[in-house]
């Protein structure tokens, strides 16, 4: 019995260990692998957040702002910075 019981603590632990090292890989790739693209076209801003890997983009993030629509700056969300605690 006191074998079964280590080996569920060790498998706990492992399962913990693999669960932050997976976490620092995302946020190590989405963080510092990514770029921005900003573009002007017809009267509206587009934005891209893209990785590319392996010869392959990956698009995170994709929006189109009509800028007839911005009276000011402010009403833009603010860049976000993601920090996971």
């Amino acid at each position: 019995m006191g074998g079964i019981a280590i080996l569920v603590i060790h498998n706990i632990v492992c399962l913990v260990i693999n669960f932050f090292y997976l976490r620092a890989i995302k946020n190590t790739i989405s963080n510092f692998f990514t770029y921005e693209k900003y573009k002007i076209n017809d009267d509206k801003l587009y934005y891209e957040k893209e990785l590319k890997l392996f010869k392959k983009i990956f698009c995170f993030r994709k929006f189109e702002i009509n800028l007839f629509d911005i009276s000011d700056i402010s009403i833009l969300p603010p860049k976000e910075f993601y920090n996971d605690k």
